[in-house]
């Protein structure tokens, strides 16, 4: 990234040899150069990929789900090997005749579960993980132990009630409304998110500022008596060839 640009957006940082040394934000880095904050990566590789995970797991595909009928016809498709294969198990497998939805919704496909699957699994601990790093950062000064405690609970109470609420959906509406209530949430917590971007960037306090000065000044004095080294070395250099030169010459 162009020094220009970082200073028209009035960062502090400082760049020395490809390492950030100094940096107003926490940005993911790979060889000294900045990619993204921390933030951007919350939203779009947590939140997003779970976003995608949800649309996946809505029944795209016309196949008839099927019922879990009591008795020897355990389905609705008719296919004598799907009838074969469940004649001879003590419960039926299949949605259950009592959910009315199970006989206007088409079944999900395997494939869209695994896919679905995939992006929740990468999505997920992306987005618990820099959920907690954020938070636990933006609180500063405050005492710490209470708020991720607070913070901690509210993620216990979601786990508790999150089930209760799925299954009510789940089994009154269906996957269609499931999936897409959940991915509803998600879309407005990214939204959200994204109102209060400013607020997630980390600022220093007056004493972390003055350390940050402190260590930036005894870093601009390392560099400065570098460059004199450097430039010492390079005259004596000259110097010594200067030497050997005129010795070269007068023998």
């Amino acid at each position: 990234m162009a020094k220009g640009s970082m200073e028209e957006r009035g960062e502090d940082w400082t760049k020395v040899e490809g390492e950030i040394v100094e940096s107003g934000e926490d940005w993911t880095k790979v060889e000294g150069e900045i990619l993204f904050p921390e933030r951007k990566v919350l939203l779009w590789g947590g939140f997003f990929l779970m976003v995608v995970g949800r649309i996946l797991y809505i029944p795209w595909g016309s196949a008839p789900a099927v019922i879990a009928w009591p008795g020897p016809e355990v389905n609705t498709t008719g296919f004598d090997n799907l009838t074969s294969q469940f004649n001879n198990l003590t419960e039926p497998l299949g949605c259950p005749p009592s959910q009315e939805w199970c006989f206007y919704t088409p079944a999900m496909t395997i494939t869209q579960f695994l896919v679905g699957y995939v992006f929740t699994a990468l999505g997920y601990p992306i987005g618990v993980t820099l959920i907690q790093t954020i938070f636990s950062k933006i609180l500063g000064p405050r005492p710490q132990g209470v708020w991720m405690g607070i913070m901690t609970g509210a993620g216990c109470l979601s786990r508790v009630m999150g089930p209760i609420f799925v299954s009510y959906i789940y089994t009154h509406f269906g996957t269609i409304w499931t999936f897409s209530i959940t991915g509803a949430m998600l879309v407005a917590c990214m939204i959200w998110l994204q109102l209060v971007d400013n607020k997630l960037v980390v600022t220093d306090s007056p004493v972390d500022s003055a350390q940050r000065k402190d260590r930036q000044d005894a870093l601009h004095m390392k560099l400065m008596q570098e460059e004199r080294t450097i430039i010492h070395q390079q005259e004596d250099a000259l110097l010594k060839n200067e030497n050997n030169t005129e010795l070269q010459n007068f023998s």
